[in-house]
């Protein structure tokens, strides 16, 4: 048998790295002022680096953030970065169009501040956090917004914390799919002492 169909052979009894448990995402919204408080944590199994990769990865998001159509880097100025992100989001029956261009200052590789510049809402202020822990990476975000009326009278408690939760674990998933990817292809890289 050749080389290469051993090789082949191999890497299917392997088959691909299976994925880690998605995390338990915890999420917490209170009313503040006109607005919400919100705050969502939570420890996924990928190293600080992958998570800052996906965290940044802008111009991809909405490949896979579900109520994103599009999301694209508008500037670049050293560390701060203008992006303009495009979407609906829905919950039950409810749902509101959005566009939002956001000023982020990157702090490389723990942190991410962004402040609304333009956009649907009246206010949105952010601050994302990641920090080594046992192994993987615990993500911290706090964000204050300000609907105003229009938005305001469908975004409720209920609405926000739907759209943070299921943001975060769709992070959560391209974290651990190129997390997978890239162990899958660490294992295939060397071949198989039978294939040599």
């Amino acid at each position: 048998m050749s080389r290469a169909f051993l090789f082949a052979a191999a890497l299917l009894a392997c088959g691909p790295a299976p994925a880690a448990d998605p995390p338990a995402v915890r999420v917490s919204v209170v009313a503040k002022g006109e607005g919400y408080a919100c705050e969502s944590d939570m420890r996924i199994a990928v190293p600080p680096a992958l998570a800052w990769e996906v965290m940044t990865d802008f111009d991809s998001m909405a490949r896979w953030v579900p109520n994103l159509r599009s999301s694209r880097v508008l500037r670049r100025e050293g560390s701060v970065v203008t992006i303009e992100q495009v979407g609906i989001a829905q919950f039950g029956p409810l749902s509101f169009d959005f566009t939002m261009e956001r000023r982020l200052a990157l702090e490389a590789p723990a942190g991410i501040v962004a402040v609304q510049t333009r956009g649907t809402l009246k206010r949105y202020q952010s601050t994302i956090r990641l920090q080594p822990d046992e192994g993987g990476t615990r993500l911290t975000y706090r964000v204050d917004i300000e609907p105003g009326l229009l938005v305001g009278a469908i975004l409720s408690k209920e609405f926000v914390e739907h759209e943070l939760r299921e943001q975060f674990e769709a992070i959560a998933q391209e974290m651990l799919r190129r997390e997978a990817a890239r162990s899958a292809t660490a294992a295939g890289g060397a071949l198989p002492a039978a294939a040599r």
